[in-house]
């Protein structure tokens, strides 16, 4: 939610035409509490005033979900809520009846915390879209740009996107490394039944200095993937008898 408003009584009956009670249960909320505390304040030093911005953007975003949560567990429709807390569209809407070319907006006024949580920022959001979809290889192919082992990740990854998903205040998050192990495992299984084209060979220029690295677990094989994505000859050196360092060695089958 964008908009800074909170959830008023005012608002409540305007939805339900002068009652607050959908479904028979109160949706219960101090307007003014709630404007005291989104209040900007007054003695913020200037140099510490973008982190009071920060946090004052966090503190009413942490307030509108927990109003939104309230608001589904008390029965309200999305619309519902849309219309109190005052966003009169959807996030994905067409800016005016006439506009040219005839395409759909999308409006987004900060990152999701699925990947503000992830070590590696990678977008969880596109790769489930995709999923969702049936665009299997294109998912796969959205993962790659930030990790380039997608199949492991989607079994060992703590997953922090999830602990940190917004849906945890409505049910349960998005299984978002299930679905990274998933979509990883049956591209590569459609892969081999001949179901999908392989993988491309990336293009490499012979005249790039070459480069070599010395181990071949998944920092020493995430440096070669980018090295080689750069066109840089690479050779991969392991003393080992297999590759995969920890991958293979340490982590139980």
């Amino acid at each position: 939610m964008s908009d800074e408003r909170s959830l008023s009584e005012q608002d409540i009956e305007s939805v339900h035409g002068g009652s607050s009670e959908p479904g028979g249960d109160e949706v219960a909320t101090d307007a003014a509490a709630v404007d005291a505390d989104v209040a900007a304040p007054t003695d913020v030093d200037p140099a510490t005033g973008l982190h009071a911005v920060l946090a004052l953007r966090r503190l009413i975003d942490d307030l509108e979900r927990r109003q939104v949560a309230q608001a589904r567990r008390a029965g309200w429709s999305w619309q519902q809520i849309g219309d109190a807390l005052g966003i009169s569209r959807q996030a994905a809407h067409k800016k005016y009846p006439q506009a040219v070319p005839n395409v759909m907006a999308i409006s987004k006024t900060n990152r999701p915390p699925c990947k503000l949580s992830c070590p590696a920022e990678c977008n969880g959001q596109c790769y489930v879209a995709l999923i969702s979809k049936g665009k299997y290889l294109e998912a796969v192919n959205h993962i790659k740009k930030w990790l380039p082992l997608p199949a492991t990740l989607g079994r060992i990854c703590h997953h922090p996107c999830e602990i940190n998903c917004n849906r945890n205040d409505i049910d349960e998050p998005i299984g978002i490394r299930p679905l990274k192990r998933f979509v990883a495992d049956i591209v590569r299984e459609k892969r081999a039944a001949g179901e999908l084209p392989p993988e491309e060979k990336l293009p490499i220029d012979p005249n790039k200095p070459r480069a070599a690295i010395v181990g071949s677990g998944p920092a020493g094989l995430a440096c070669a993937l980018d090295l080689a994505r750069l066109g840089y000859p690479v050779k991969v050196f392991e003393a080992n008898a297999h590759a995969g360092g920890a991958l293979y060695y340490s982590i139980p089958a």
